[in-house]
């Protein structure tokens, strides 16, 4: 079963019930929010023999597609799509669908697509089969043809809530009260999500043993965006183990500029400034510590 996404769980069950799916779609929005998870329960739910859309279902065709042996449904998962590939499954799209109604091909990450193969898939677009759907799922939408945008019906996937995010994570086996932390500082992606519960704890900087120096030493070190926002993720978890314990006023107002810190990385400010920032706010708090 799919966790969150209720609205466009609700758009393609309507879709699936008016039989109204068309060729080809692009699944957007920020890496490791459950797109491509979305675009094969899709799938399984359009070819449903029990027409159970979104639901638990044990007919032959879903266990078929949870074992991930339904010869309807074909996904792409390659580091680099290249026109070997496309050709391959091109030439599939055209025949018809071995049980169900529709045959489905998921190119995941499907920004990877070279530019031969990118050519390549915009011919099999201009002429699809009735019976062929194609989900491009991607986090880099702007990387892909404009041609072959234009042909597709862009659905754009917005981020996991935290709550949907923490009981993603204890479904995995993490502990609860870690899994709601870190569930609000993981910008709704699982990915995100699971790195952090996994990062050693003994190599975070606690707050405890935080100093300007070791601060400063600490930002000099990071080499780019992603490193930054580990850095200050895991920061802010050590500081909120602390506040937990003192409630100070102080810690939380840290924390905030912590997640504007956060909020920012993600909408491109420059890494330099990120840090400097950062570095100017820890001065702030260190000195009410002091």
């Amino acid at each position: 079963m799919i966790t969150g996404h209720s609205r466009e769980k609700d758009i393609f069950t309507n879709i699936i019930k008016n039989k109204s799916l068309l060729n080809s779609y692009i699944f957007s929005g920020k890496n490791g929010i459950g797109k491509k998870l979305f675009a094969e329960e899709l799938a399984r739910s359009a070819l449903c023999l029990e027409e159970k859309a979104f639901e638990d279902c044990e007919c032959s065709s879903c266990t078929l597609a949870r074992q991930g042996n339904n010869p309807d449904i074909r996904v792409v998962d390659d580091d680099t799509i290249k026109i070997d590939r496309v050709r391959d499954f091109a030439a599939d799209a055209h025949i018809s669908p071995y049980f169900g109604k529709y045959k489905f091909f998921i190119i995941n990450n499907a920004h990877l697509m070279t530019r031969d193969a990118a050519n390549s898939f915009l011919k099999t677009l201009e002429e699809p089969s009735p019976t062929t759907v194609f989900i491009l799922v991607t986090h880099k939408e702007a990387s892909l043809l404009p041609t072959i945008k234009s042909r597709c019906i862009e659905v754009k996937f917005g981020r996991l809530k935290s709550e949907e995010l923490a009981y993603i994570l204890t479904q995995k086996g993490y502990e609860a009260a870690k899994a709601n932390s870190i569930s609000q500082v993981a910008s709704g992606s699982v990915e995100t999500a699971v790195y952090l519960m996994e990062q050693n704890a003994e190599s975070m900087e606690t707050f405890r043993d935080m100093t300007f120096e070791n601060t400063l030493t600490s930002l000099m070190k990071l080499k780019n965006r992603d490193e930054i926002k580990n850095y200050v993720f895991n920061l802010y978890i050590s500081i909120l183990e602390s506040y937990k314990t003192t409630y100070d006023d102080t810690l939380l107002n840290f924390m905030n500029e912590l997640l504007l810190v956060i909020k920012r990385l993600e909408y491109n400010i420059n890494t330099e400034m990120a840090k400097m920032y950062l570095l100017t706010k820890a001065e702030e708090v260190l000195s009410e510590k002091r």
